[in-house]
Formats: structure tokens, sequence, C-alpha cells
């Protein structure tokens, strides 16, 4: 994991959103447009192509099992912003693992995260720069193994988290609704960087030893 995870990042530098070009289609006559349209169709054969692909796949037992693990540390909520929505009687998120590259170790509650749309995207497409706490992880294991002792030293440690500290943008889950009674003791806040901003990957303690014990064996 150590090797994926330090190679397959960004620089958390790109824009945040592309400025707008307001280049919509502009249409001067509908019933032209129209008729340009149903060609277009009656031109389009809608036929499919054969495609094959042959990957590895986890079985979707242990995948459902680090769902439920995620789920429960938070709720469904982003381990970034907070953000999350409900859905059928639950929150929604996507699971995203740290751990991708072409040697990548399997899918494992350590190595993966619970995030909202937006940022299971930013991870996805190596969007944030996460050197900053890979070095002081680094730094440590020079002498030793990492450990949680350590992690109280090198990252800030929360006692209580929840929607009063949303003022503290950056410090918090800070996208939570005004009747959202999320709470969570503990909570580590290890830095990272997107678009140009200094953020946060929360982790409850329990997962965080979790991505300690994954750590420490790749």
């Amino acid at each position: 994991m150590q090797e994926s995870f330090a190679k397959n990042q960004g620089e958390g530098e790109t824009q945040e959103f592309i400025p707008a070009k307001n280049q919509e289609t502009t249409i001067t006559d509908d019933n032209e447009y129209k008729d340009k349209v149903h060609k277009e169709n009656q031109n389009n054969q809608n036929k499919m192509i054969d495609s094959s692909t042959s990957y590895k796949k986890q079985d979707n037992k242990e995948i459902d099992k680090i769902k439920d693990f995620l789920y429960k540390e938070y709720e469904g909520h982003c381990q970034i912003c907070g953000d999350t929505f409900a859905h059928k009687d639950k929150n929604t998120f996507k699971i995203k693992s740290l751990n991708i590259g072409k040697n990548r170790d399997i899918n494992r509650k350590g190595n993966s995260l619970c995030l909202c749309f937006k940022h299971y995207e930013i991870c996805k497409r190596k969007l944030r720069d996460i050197s900053d706490f890979i070095k002081k992880i680094e730094e440590f294991e020079e002498k030793n193994r990492f450990n949680i002792e350590y992690a109280d030293k090198i990252f800030e440690l929360y006692d209580w988290v929840d929607k009063e500290d949303k003022d503290y943008i950056y410090k918090s889950f800070y996208m939570l609704h005004e009747d959202d009674e999320f709470i969570r003791d503990d909570i580590y806040f290890l830095p990272i960087r997107i678009f140009k901003k200094d953020e946060y990957i929360k982790f409850t303690k329990a997962h965080l030893i979790e991505f300690i014990e994954v750590w420490n064996e790749n």
C-alpha cells in the first residue's frame, strides 16, 4: 500500500471549477432545430458493439464488510467535507480505496474511505495532495513501526466533533445540515490539499487503527 499510496497522488493545485463560457447551443429557429435532431436520430443505428474486459474482482461479501464498517464509523458522512444525503432510509456515500495502482493490494477497511460523490471523483482523478501526512508517517518509520501513539503526536486530534464546529471550515465535518446530530469522539485530522486549500481527511480512532495495520503490513 505504501508504494502505490505515494505514487498515486496529485499536486492539489487544480481549479475548483471551470469558469463558465456560456457556449450553450443557440436556437434561432425551433422547427429547424427539431428537424436537425430528428435527422440525427434517424441516422443513428443504435447498434451495440461487442466489448469484453478481464479484471480481478474482490468478493462482494468482503466489500460489504468494509461498507458496513465505514457506515458505522461515519454514518455516510464524507470523511473530507462531512456531506451526505438520505436515500432509502440510509445516508449515501461512496467507498474509495486509497490503495490504487498496478500492484495494489485488496480493498480493506484500513485503505478505504467514506466519501461524498464530489470527493470520490476528486480522489479518483488524483486531484489531491496527500504528501504531507505521508511524510510525517515516513519520518517516524525510520525509527519504528507506525502506531496509534505516534499518530496522537503527529496528527491533530479532537476529542469532540459535531455540527457546532462547522464554522471552522477545514477543521470539522463542516457541511452538516442544521438538524443533523452527527457527533464523533476522538477524530484525527490527516492534512491534505485540494484546490490549493488546506483540508483534512477525518479518521475515527478505530478507522485509523485499521489504516495503521494496513500501512505496516505493506
